[in-house]
């Protein structure tokens, strides 16, 4: 029994691990650590292969070449949603739902494949949303 309720604690701590889209996702795989202006951010692998990272010599350029290959922090830097509770304008900042679409669609875009979806009771969790910024983002 001690077993099942460590399990069910490690289990809720990693759902209540919410990642920051400024410095990133250490926990993706698909992305690295890399040290610009004394911080180290994880920001996607692909964007290594990028010349333009080389050049980045500040933090608005190197802002502006990760908003092409980082949808949750482009989201974050670049969009204000109404909050449904407080009615305050809040940056959009995925849940953990929307990260998870938000990598699916990522994996299609990464395979030259459209971004095809068919979604069915997507507004509580905020999935219409997501898309809609995923399609305007790309």
């Amino acid at each position: 029994m001690k077993e099942i309720l460590l399990e069910n604690a490690r289990r809720n701590a990693a759902l209540a691990a919410d990642p920051d889209p400024v410095t990133g996702d250490a926990s993706d795989p698909a992305r690295v650590p890399y040290s610009f202006g004394g911080k180290t951010y994880w920001i996607p692998a692909e964007m290594l292969d990028d010349p333009k990272l080389q050049l980045a010599g500040s933090e608005r350029d190197f802002a502006r070449l990760r908003f092409r290959y980082d949808f949750p922090f482009w989201a974050v830097s670049c969009v204000v949603i109404t909050d449904k509770i407080s009615s305050r304008d809040i940056p959009f900042r995925l849940n953990r739902p929307q990260r998870r679409l938000a990598a699916l669609l990522e994996a299609e875009r990464r395979a030259g494949r459209p971004l095809r979806l068919i979604m069915l009771k997507a507004r509580q969790w905020g999935g219409s949303l997501l898309y809609i910024y995923s399609y305007i983002y790309k």
